[in-house]
């Protein structure tokens, strides 16, 4: 079993420097929360912000567009479980990548599982990190999606949730 305070499994985003050629409209309405993400992501794909995840054994092979919009809808619900001290789990369900992290508390650590639904196997597949390492994690890409499309001129940037995540 991996030992880390992150140094084992971890995601983060480099924050957008530049705002692409184009800037997208609002979505008209209300889409929802899981739409805005897409939409958001479609417009940091654009950029030259960066989006990597690592643990169990390697790098992943993510994206902007697909797998970063898959991790940031689950962001929220992670955070709340964390918090409260639940297991919590978060999928990445792009073809290839196609694996789960489970998070359980132990005490002020986590253990963090990975399940593949691929021919990968995650080595090691438990992983131990400090619960506050993990939360500054979350709360760090959360500021770096929130940053990075008020730097691409994205009207997303006041759109709730993502202008408090600032």
């Amino acid at each position: 079993m991996a030992q880390s305070g992150l140094r084992g499994f971890a995601f983060s985003l480099r924050p957008a420097t530049r705002a692409p050629g184009r800037v997208a409209p609002a979505p008209d309405g209300d889409p929802g929360f899981d739409a805005l993400v897409i939409e958001a992501c479609q417009v940091l794909a654009a950029t030259d912000c960066a989006f990597t995840v690592r643990g169990f054994g390697g790098s992943w092979p993510v994206d902007v567009a697909y797998d970063l919009s898959t991790l940031v809808e689950q962001l929220p619900r992670l955070l709340r479980d964390l918090r409260a001290r639940r297991d919590g789990q978060i999928g990445f369900y792009g073809q290839g990548i196609e694996r789960t992290v489970h998070f359980s508390p132990c005490g002020e650590r986590l253990r963090l599982t990975c399940t593949s639904r691929t021919s990968w196997t995650p080595d090691p597949a438990v992983e131990i990190a400090g619960a506050a390492s993990l939360e500054e994690m979350i709360l760090r890409l959360m500021s770096a999606f929130s940053s990075s499309l008020e730097t691409a001129r994205s009207p997303l940037a006041d759109a709730s949730p993502f202008s408090s995540w600032r």
